[in-house]
């Protein structure tokens, strides 16, 4: 069982990870952090009508909002060493989650609850979530869902600077794997891996850090990807083309400009 989402699967059916924030003081702060180096919207080709996505940032930059084809909003709020997300869908609050890092901003913990119809934390759900490092590479992971006895454990193998390959087991049989494949390019956002832990965390910190930018992705029971990126003239990814199964392509757009 995959415990992260990747970004494709994020854009589609708008169950996006999501969660964070906290009082209504900070939910409705609009976001004028904006500096041109992270997303302000991105569009997805994979329905028709095309999928959008919006961010806006805090006075610091950080991400403090997303907001899905302009309906189910998820908010970042921060603590030293602390995000919270708080997902609202249907108008109501659906999800909350506290991950905490270290001071090298890599995720350590991550711990996910539903909320019940009175606003109350369900603590019959979700999951926790740890990872470890060596320095600044994650080398180990676990995700214990409430109610399953066993839980999800993940190794990660790397080479010359970036993930390799992925590997979760339970109960010592192994339920999934993921392989990779490298751009002879540096990683910037927009890459697919960086994709990954900026919608599940935010820009302030994360699990992966490649050193180049991902190619392809495989490994059962996954299906598997390919992406092809385009650039803008000073180097940012404006788009990523995603082919899944050597057939079905559809394109992630990105926008930058500051609202």
């Amino acid at each position: 069982m995959n415990a992260r989402i990747t970004t494709a699967t994020l854009l589609l059916p708008l169950v996006f990870i999501a969660l964070a924030g906290c009082s209504k003081k900070n939910h409705d702060t609009p976001g004028n952090g904006c500096d041109g180096r992270f997303p302000t919207t991105v569009t997805s080709t994979y329905y028709t009508p095309p999928t959008i996505i919006s961010y806006q940032y805090d006075g610091n930059n950080r991400l403090s909002r997303v907001t899905y084809n302009q309906a189910d909003t998820t908010y970042f709020t921060y603590e030293p060493n602390k995000i919270t997300r708080i997902n609202i869908r249907n108008g109501k609050k659906d999800s909350k989650e506290l991950i905490e890092y270290n001071s090298q901003r890599l995720i350590t913990k991550v711990t996910l609850r539903d909320v019940n119809d009175d606003g109350s934390e369900n603590l019959n759900s979700g999951y926790i979530e740890t990872y470890e490092y060596n320095d600044t590479i994650v080398i180990r992971s676990s995700i214990t869902f409430v109610g399953v006895s066993a839980p999800f454990l993940s190794t990660y193998q790397w080479a010359d600077g970036n993930l390799i390959k992925q590997t979760e087991t339970q109960n010592g049989k192994v339920s999934s794997t993921k392989i990779y494949t490298y751009y002879d390019q540096p990683v910037r956002q927009g890459d697919e891996l960086v994709n990954e832990d900026f919608n599940s965390y935010g820009n302030t910190a994360g699990t992966i850090r490649n050193k180049s930018l991902v190619k392809s992705r495989s490994g059962a029971p996954n299906t598997p990807e390919s992406y092809i990126y385009g650039f803008d003239d000073t180097g940012r990814v404006v788009s990523n083309s995603i082919t899944r199964d050597g057939y079905r392509t559809f394109v992630l757009l990105y926008n930058y400009t500051c609202r």
